[in-house]
């Protein structure tokens, strides 16, 4: 986007020093045509260099993997703020297996949990157990986990299928990736 700008700057530039037009009407829709895009350019370049500006992210890694995430924010006073951070932890075998949201609280000057998101693998039947869980403030512990998606994996580790559950499902909503999907549908047509 910030290439465009001086660009569309020279090309209107260029049309009027050396008026490259057949008529004068065309050349005025033209070069109307030409500002209207000029200007949305850099209105769309202003906004995206200030949302660029008004956050960003520290992350720390380890042995390749990122094990914190902070996300800093602009605040009342014009100086970066701290606003989330985000905790990661691994298995032997280089799967996420926990992420562990907090806020911080300026008040306090500390970071308070929100939620985690806690991931258990079993290769013997080709599973992935995600569970979410919030943050119990009184019991200053994590509560039992409000949603849990079990995902079936083939040999390669892509997802094959999913059952979703919400705190108190029994059966839970079971969800087909496309590609099987598509499969079943071949499938059934076939028959």
């Amino acid at each position: 986007m910030c290439c465009i700008v001086p660009y569309l700057f020279l090309c209107l530039w260029c049309d009027k020093k050396n008026n490259i037009s057949i008529n004068k009407k065309t050349n005025m829709k033209t070069r109307g045509i030409k500002m209207l895009i000029a200007v949305l350019a850099f209105t769309m370049t202003s906004a995206i260099s200030v949302n660029a500006e008004n956050f960003f992210f520290d992350k720390k890694e380890v042995n390749g993997k990122v094990v914190e995430s902070m996300k800093y924010v602009i605040g009342d006073d014009g100086n970066y703020v701290k606003q989330l951070k985000n905790d990661f932890s691994y298995d032997a075998d280089g799967r996420l297996t926990r992420k562990v949201t907090y806020r911080w609280d300026d008040k306090k000057e500390k970071w308070i949990p929100q939620s985690s998101i806690d991931r258990e693998y079993n290769n013997r039947t080709g599973t992935m157990d995600v569970s979410y869980s919030t943050w119990n403030d009184r019991k200053k512990e994590f509560d039992v986990p409000t949603e849990r998606i079990i995902y079936q994996l083939d040999k390669n580790g892509d997802f094959v299928s999913a059952n979703f559950y919400k705190e108190g499902d029994k059966e839970g909503i079971h969800i087909f990736s496309a590609k099987k999907a598509e499969e079943l549908v071949a499938a059934k047509e076939l028959k």
